[in-house]
Formats: C-alpha cells, structure tokens, sequence
C-alpha cells in the first residue's frame, strides 16, 4: 500500500483520526464492528476531498479539510452520501479553489500562504 505524504497508508491516518471523529459524530460505545466500519468511511471520505483537493491533506489539522471529512463521515453514517457532495458543493467547490490557490502560489515561490 502506498504511504502518503504525512508518511501513514490512508488506512493507518484513518485508523489515528478514528477517535476525533467518534466524538465529533458523538459515538460514545466502543464496538469493534463500528470502529472497523469507521475506519472504512473515514478512509474512503480522505481519499474523496483528497481526489477534490487534488492533493493529500492533513485531516489531523483543524481546518477545512477536517471540517469536510467529519460532515463526509456524518452523511455516510446516516446513509445519506448521495447527498453530501448536493449539500456542501459550496464547500467543497471552496476547499478546491483554496488548494489551486495554494499549490499554484508554492509553484510560482511565493511564500506566507498556509
């Protein structure tokens, strides 16, 4: 499995963002099926705003990035993704545009964006 650039597979910076988002999402049981499914969500919601952001992001950063994930997680529990991208593509589309910024700034040497 490919290692990202934070140095973890999706599946292991899944497996560590785990205990955020089970308080973000307010599960307060432990149950290894519904950690194993989480995991699986969380991971599958990284690589989507990954594949959005066209690069790898740090979910363990408070920020935007983390915000998508968390509501991404919320919708996908809920059984309601299909309308996650409908009711965040403001978000999303923001997050995206952020990034182009972002990476095209670093390409051209400016410094001092985040």
């Amino acid at each position: 499995m490919q290692e990202g650039a934070l140095g973890m597979t999706l599946p292991e910076q899944a497996a560590a963002l785990r205990e955020d988002i089970r308080s973000a999402l307010s599960i307060t049981w432990a149950d290894a099926d519904t950690d194993r499914q989480l995991t699986g969500i969380i991971a599958r919601g990284m690589a989507y705003l990954n594949d959005i952001a066209g690069s790898e992001q740090d979910y363990a950063a408070e920020g935007k990035a983390k915000e998508l994930l968390i509501h991404y997680c919320l919708y996908a529990r809920s059984g309601a993704l299909d309308q996650f991208a409908v009711n965040y593509l403001g978000d999303l589309a923001y997050f995206q545009q952020c990034e182009e910024v972002r990476r095209f700034a670093q390409e051209a040497g400016h410094t001092g964006l985040p």
